[in-house]
């Protein structure tokens, strides 16, 4: 008997939850498939997984500098990289000027066998080009530019 009432017990909670599920869609409709879809610039995926997005890299501005103090370093390299590669100042081609924080007190650009603070430095990078070669200028606070040779 009591195996008669577990048996209608176990039947009727099965019959219970089939009503739960969800109805198969009709034979000509296309069964619905999860896919990206696009929102503003960004794809939205139909997932519980984590997805980094990195911002692509800056695009070098060419606008012209209007404070004269990045006019002043700009010029400072490009007066450096002239006289390194014996070049009229002409052929130095100004690519972008950015203000960074570096991530150390190198600015960047470490010296073998040095030791450098830790700390986040407010500083600037200036690109020159010439010919197909890119040139960084690299600097903080108020420090003029250097030519930074072992970008890491």
């Amino acid at each position: 008997m009591r195996r008669l009432l577990l048996s209608l017990i176990t039947l009727a909670a099965f019959a219970a939850l089939a009503g739960c599920l969800p109805a198969a869609p009709p034979p000509d409709e296309p069964t619905p498939t999860l896919s990206p879809r696009a929102v503003g610039s960004v794809v939205a995926l139909p997932t519980t997984d984590i997805i980094q997005v990195t911002p692509p890299a800056p695009r070098p501005t060419h606008a012209p500098l209007t404070d004269p103090v990045k006019q002043q370093w700009v010029q400072l390299a490009v007066d450096d990289l002239a006289q390194r590669l014996a070049v009229d100042p002409a052929q130095i081609g100004f690519v972008d000027f950015r203000d960074i924080t570096w991530p150390d007190s190198s600015l960047g650009c470490p010296q073998p066998g040095m030791a450098y603070a830790q700390v986040l430095t407010d500083g600037y990078l200036i690109q020159l080009s010439v010919g197909k070669r890119l040139f960084e200028y690299h600097g903080g606070g108020r420090e003029p530019p250097f030519l930074c040779e072992n970008t890491p």
